[in-house]
């Protein structure tokens, strides 16, 4: 009987192990399902959202993969008249291969739809887009916008809560508020492989609170392995270089974990610094824009990061506006644009600026 007895505890001790191992599964899928849930929370509803990674995970990179961040979108006043004029396509007509080619398009939509809406006025500078626009933004390929800066609120909170909601109807995701820094304006997706978070943050108004927008870079920073990418409206209209206030932001923004920063509003397109290997691209200038009064105000600079596995080319595309059209500035414009970029940026950048093309390694990201 002895052999029974032997068979009989192995069963029961086999059963037992089982169910110890039944039970650490379930209590790690749970805990692994409060992990994610409080994740997700943290980002608002977006077409291109994607869960976080956390600090312990490495990430596959594929290729090729870019994104590409433009300068101010106003699709209002002027920009309106030649669409009335000569078809609703025709802001996008000569870059959109630029845009189509790109795996993520960014740029700062810098005014609101409204419901009722009425063209602005030449002169004027309290803007209206006409509802078509969200579609038409669609349709070419612009994914991510930022609402952060002095103009989305020309037409008050409830055309900007419009704004948002027309917006993400068309798949479009929005990031910042004109007068807020918080988690709830904030989006992430990814591309390549390469998780990126979007913030906006606009430092024109009064109430700017440059504490909160450290703050909130902070607490991404401290609690997930992304890239971070900050779009800021800052600065001095028509300047082509930077202010000390600007780089003090820009460093303490670095500092707190920012891993990129573009600069809209000055209209012309400043000066490229670096600190602590990051880059600072204080000003894209205009994209689509009525400005056209200065050679200045009437190019802009395109920024296509090309994600690999150990890192990120920034290529460097200069932009012409003619008649409020923008198209890819060609030789030999390009190179005396370039090289007088390079000449008022960084001396350790100039080379590399004039050539087009700067690198950031993001081997620290553990990918």
């Amino acid at each position: 009987m002895r052999p029974i007895h032997i068979h009989h505890y192995t069963f029961l001790g086999f059963g037992l192990l089982l169910t110890f191992c039944f039970l650490f599964l379930a209590f790690g899928a749970y805990q692994t399902l409060l992990v994610t849930e409080t994740i997700k929370t943290i980002f608002i509803p977006s077409p291109y959202q994607t869960t976080r990674t956390t600090t312990d995970q490495k990430i596959a990179i594929s290729t090729p993969a870019t994104l590409l961040t433009v300068g101010k979108i106003m699709l209002g006043r002027g920009v309106e008249t030649q669409m009335k004029n000569n078809g609703a396509d025709f802001p996008f007509i000569k870059i959109d291969p630029l845009l189509q080619s790109s795996t993520l398009v960014f740029g700062n939509l810098e005014g609101p739809i409204t419901k009722k809406h009425i063209q602005t006025p030449r002169g004027s500078q309290v803007y209206s887009f006409d509802p078509l626009i969200a579609p038409l933004l669609a349709k070419y390929h612009v994914n991510i916008v930022s609402l952060a800066n002095n103009h989305t609120l020309n037409q008050g909170q409830n055309n900007l809560d419009y704004t948002r909601r027309l917006l993400h109807k068309n798949k479009i995701s929005t990031i910042g508020d004109p007068t807020q820094a918080n988690m709830t304006y904030i989006t992430t997706t990814t591309i390549g492989g390469l998780p990126i978070v979007f913030i906006g943050f606009n430092d024109l108004f009064g109430s700017s609170n440059k504490t909160q927008m450290i703050s909130l870079v902070q607490q991404i920073a401290s609690t997930t392995n992304t890239f971070i990418f900050i779009s800021i409206n800052w600065g001095t209209r028509y300047r082509l270089t930077h202010t000390r206030e600007q780089q003090l932001l820009a460093h303490k923004l670095i500092d707190a974990g920012a891993d990129v920063i573009i600069g809209q509003y000055p209209h012309v397109v400043e000066d490229i610094g670096m600190y602590k290997g990051k880059y600072i691209f204080y000003s894209l200038g205009n994209f689509i824009f009525d400005k056209n009064f200065s050679k200045n105000t009437a190019q802009g600079l395109a920024v296509q990061f090309a994600i690999t596995q150990h890192n990120i080319k920034y290529h460097l595309i200069p932009i012409t506006i003619t008649a409020d059209q923008p198209s890819i500035m060609t030789d030999p414009d390009k190179t005396v644009f370039l090289q007088l970029l390079a000449d008022r940026s960084e001396t350790d950048l100039k080379q590399n600026i004039a050539s087009s093309t700067l690198t950031q390694n993001i081997n620290p990201f553990n990918l």
